[in-house]
């Protein structure tokens, strides 16, 4: 009662809306900029049962944004992480972790039909469109954030038969032409501001209060504090489209680039990871261009060898490789699979 006692002076907002609370289940795509605020705000509300999905680990540049983290966690896995430092703020909880990427294989398990919603708070495109057919096949309403610069969006799908992602963005774009935050950045509270308005929506779903955002995409740049709000038509008749063949990125094993560095091949090693990490540790040899900075130092890349690209896990080095492959026309770029955390048998 002390706990929540809060909630019990809002309208229409009492111990049966606090119990059915309890007894909700959901799932959180994304431990990161979005999925963190949405965690923090949804665990002190007292949503009974949460799974926190994510595959990848703390990094420094997280911290800049993902303020669930502490610096001692950097190198270990997100899911595990925001497990055990969530279940600190409200033990009354069931907090599950899965340190596991979503895709066609693990979509069944990891998002079961007993779910009472979902929340999307992952960063790629594939993830978002495999996650909105999920949840249209299912009937499980679905929430939307997605933040670039100063700027956010928030929405949700599929509630009581309404519009989806795919009404929304009928096809994904090519790989390689919009940019994430590794790319062009991200002011740290836009991802804050974002997600706690995803885990209003999530309350208001939850709890059965107030006027969901379906049917409707809020879009606010943060700063100027313009927004507008579109409405979102559903089409009924719209056709899930296949997703086209993968464009080609070449990657390297961990093992076989030590092979390489052993027999003293010539190869080229650009990090992508910030200075700090950098100067933490690399592997000998390796040339450091921070990704925020690779529009501006692209040309220090050599295009007469190929060149390893590295960062910690392999995730934003394939990001800056389908930049430099698609927008400027590098041919010659290699992925490291699995990247630093690989390469030093810690994954």
């Amino acid at each position: 009662m002390e706990r929540y006692s809060r909630h019990f002076n809002l309208p229409g907002f009492d111990r049966n809306t606090q119990k059915e609370l309890s007894n909700k289940c959901i799932a959180v795509i994304g431990a990161g900029g979005l999925g963190t605020p949405v965690l923090q705000y949804l665990v002190a509300a007292g949503v009974g049962e949460i799974n926190i999905i994510d595959h990848d680990v703390v990094s420094l540049s997280n911290l800049q944004r993902q303020v669930l983290f502490t610096e001692d966690q950097i190198g270990s896995k997100k899911a595990e992480c925001a497990k055990n430092n969530l279940q600190k703020l409200n033990s009354q909880i069931k907090i599950n972790s899965f340190n596991l990427k979503v895709t066609k294989d693990s979509i069944d398990e990891l998002l079961k039909e007993e779910l009472d919603l979902i929340i999307d708070a992952s960063d790629n495109f594939e993830t978002r469109y495999l996650v909105d057919d999920h949840s249209n096949k299912l009937g499980i309403p679905l929430i939307y954030g997605a933040i670039h610069q100063f700027e956010g969006q928030v929405s949700v799908f599929n509630y009581n038969n309404g519009a989806s992602y795919r009404d929304l963005f009928p096809t994904p774009p090519e790989d390689g032409v919009v940019d994430n935050c590794d790319i062009n950045g991200v002011l740290g509270p836009v991802a804050g501001m974002i997600g706690n308005l995803m885990a209003n929506e999530g309350l208001k779903i939850l709890s059965g209060i107030g006027k969901v955002l379906s049917d409707e995409l809020l879009v606010i740049r943060f700063d100027n504090f313009s927004s507008i709000k579109m409405k979102i038509p559903k089409n009924n008749n719209a056709i899930k489209i296949e997703e086209e063949p993968k464009k080609v990125y070449r990657s390297i094993s961990s093992n076989s680039l030590k092979e390489a560095i052993k027999d003293k091949e010539l190869i080229h090693m650009i990090d992508v990871r910030t200075n700090d990490e950098y100067n933490y540790r690399h592997i000998e040899g390796s040339e450091n261009i921070p990704s925020n900075e690779i529009l501006d130092r692209f040309k220090e890349i050599p295009t007469d060898r190929e060149v390893i690209v590295i960062c910690n896990i392999g995730q934003k080095s394939m990001n800056v490789i389908r930049y430099l492959q698609n927008e400027l026309n590098f041919n010659n770029l290699i992925n490291l699979n699995g990247g630093l955390y690989s390469y030093y048998n810690e994954l």
